[in-house]
């Protein structure tokens, strides 16, 4: 494996685990930016998050790697959240939040997408497992046009 932001794979690290928080997100916060605040208050730069509860509002996106941008989907009504797990880099020298979420409806519908910023939270619930080492950071990976983990 090799270090490359080419679309090459990148060695994997080893972590110690550093403090686990649990904690509630205020009712009708952004729930993306929440948590990317919550990193920055705590220093956290790598990491692993989930969160469950429900949603006022959701916003999701699928990435089209043809066009290098999310397509954009929204849930204007309460939904619950089925799962909502993600990893904790660097983007920018700043921790933020890379999350997959889905949610369902009250016929038990579901989608799916990348945590946007614009969930509008009614309650949630989160733990996150801060690690200690050498985060990964985030970047354009000119053979996949994903934004993920280059270095």
């Amino acid at each position: 494996m090799t270090e490359s932001g080419t679309g090459g794979g990148l060695e994997p690290r080893q972590y110690r685990l550093g403090q686990t928080y649990l904690g509630k997100v205020p009712k009708g916060a952004d729930l993306a930016a929440y948590l990317d605040g919550f990193l920055a208050d705590k220093g956290i730069r790598a990491g692993a998050v989930g969160v469950i509860g429900i949603l006022e509002r959701a916003r999701l996106g699928f990435y089209d790697t043809g066009a290098g941008k999310y397509v954009v989907t929204e849930v204007p009504n309460h939904c619950e959240i089925a799962s909502c797990l993600g990893n904790i880099s660097l983007r920018d020298g700043r921790a933020g939040v890379h999350a997959h979420i889905v949610v369902s409806d009250a016929e038990g519908r579901t989608l799916g997408g990348h945590l946007l910023e614009g969930c509008a939270v009614h309650y949630a619930e989160f733990w996150i497992l801060a690690f200690e080492g050498q985060p990964f950071e985030r970047g354009l990976d000119p053979v996949t046009n994903v934004m993920g983990w280059v270095r």
